[in-house]
């Protein structure tokens, strides 16, 4: 909270607000040095009462409703949520509260605002991330709108907001009806099929479903640990000043060292019982011609009984979408599919992000930024039990 007291640097200190009588503005100063608690509080409190006073005289004088920032919260509440769609509405709160808002240096009556106020936003959103400018100017542009519509401001400035150049990434999904098609596909396929809904349902990155142990999988509780990936990694070797590279396969922690634990839906318990049974028929066929070193407590293993590359789960998918005649997709795709199917339901940005395992918000802000701008077709979720993550 901006004027939330806190304890900082062995003094306590908080953010006051005064306004400017002269020119209607409201400046935002840190107050700090204060020895306790109560101190900082009790001059809080004095430096909000005359706040309070002094906005409401300059409201009155100038017979304005709503300074920028209030008028961003009224904007959210009672005009955007209530009209947007399910995705738009989740990127956009996120984006107003995250982006916007934290880059409002001085709030200001809204009928003062104009578009040099509303461009130097803009300019502090941008290096915030690389579609943050491109995602700013849009939310402000619809608020500006809705602000001149409900003759809540006296001009339409939204022509005269900078541009900025588009960067959000482009996002691949299925339309609805392919993505039946690819499930219906694999469900006649037990060596891989839980796999593809592993990465469908719960969002896992390749490297991180070919490292799942069955351990990892606890069905009363319906969830599954996400402890490690299984990936490939690469050796320079110098050989008299000639240097090669070499790869081999490595298990280490998930990326971004996002390990974590996720509720699943409970048909992937009903699929991981299948595959273990698939599993091991390949074993004992193994084991019976003298194999040994199997990799027996892996879920995800190749018909010689070792863990699966990261080409051979590809090419098994890419094999199913060309037999359910679908464009051919990568794992990556499933993942998009999967937090734009918890876009779609609502599911906070903040959730999302643990459930995908990425190292902050705005990775995720940045990558599914666009899906507000997809085929309205290719959104469509499948109706399953959304996951939710649980902390450690």
């Amino acid at each position: 909270m901006e004027n939330e007291v806190q304890f900082i640097n062995d003094s306590w200190r908080f953010v006051k607000r005064s306004v400017n009588l002269n020119n209607f503005t409201i400046a935002y100063t840190l107050e700090r040095g204060f020895s306790t608690k109560q101190a900082a509080e009790d001059a809080q409190k004095r430096y909000e009462t005359q706040y309070e006073s002094d906005l409401k005289k300059i409201k009155k004088i100038s017979n304005i409703q709503y300074t920028f920032k209030e008028y961003i919260e009224y904007w959210l509440k009672e005009i955007f949520i209530e009209n947007t769609d399910a995705s738009t509405k989740t990127i956009g709160i996120w984006a107003v509260r995250n982006l916007i808002v934290p880059s409002i240096s001085q709030d200001i009556l809204l009928n003062y605002v104009t578009a040099d106020y509303i461009n130097d936003i803009i300019k502090r959103c941008i290096p915030l991330c690389e579609s943050a400018g491109e995602s700013s100017r849009k939310f402000l542009r619809k608020l500006l709108k809705d602000a001149y519509a409900y003759g809540l401001m006296p001009k339409d400035i939204r022509e005269e907001l900078i541009d900025v150049p588009k960067k959000t990434p482009k996002i691949e999904l299925l339309k609805k009806e392919e993505l039946k098609k690819l499930i219906q596909e694999a469900s006649k396929h037990p060596g891989y099929y839980l796999e593809i809904l592993l990465g469908l349902f719960v969002g896992l990155r390749t490297g991180e479903i070919r490292g799942l142990r069955y351990e990892d999988f606890d069905p009363e509780r319906q969830t599954i640990r996400i402890a490690r990936q299984y990936t490939s990694n690469y050796h320079l070797a110098d050989n008299n000043g000639h240097f090669s590279y070499s790869s081999y396969m490595e298990e280490k922690r998930p990326k971004a060292d996002s390990c974590r634990l996720i509720h699943v839906p409970k048909f992937l318990f009903d699929e991981l019982d299948r595959k273990k049974t698939f599993n091991e028929k390949i074993l004992q066929n193994r084991t019976a011609i003298g194999e040994r070193d199997l990799d027996t407590e892996y879920v995800s293993i190749s018909p010689y009984g070792k863990r699966k590359k990261k080409g051979t789960l590809l090419s098994a998918l890419k094999r199913t979408c060309s037999h359910a005649s679908i464009p051919l997709i990568t794992f990556h795709t499933l993942r998009h599919q999967f937090a734009t199917m918890l876009i779609e339901k609502g599911v906070s940005l903040e959730e999302i992000s643990k459930l995908l395992g990425h190292k902050s918000v705005m990775t995720t802000f940045n990558i599914y930024c666009g899906v507000m701008d997809a085929d309205e077709d290719a959104r469509k979720a499948v109706g399953v039990m959304i996951p939710c993550s649980e902390e450690e």
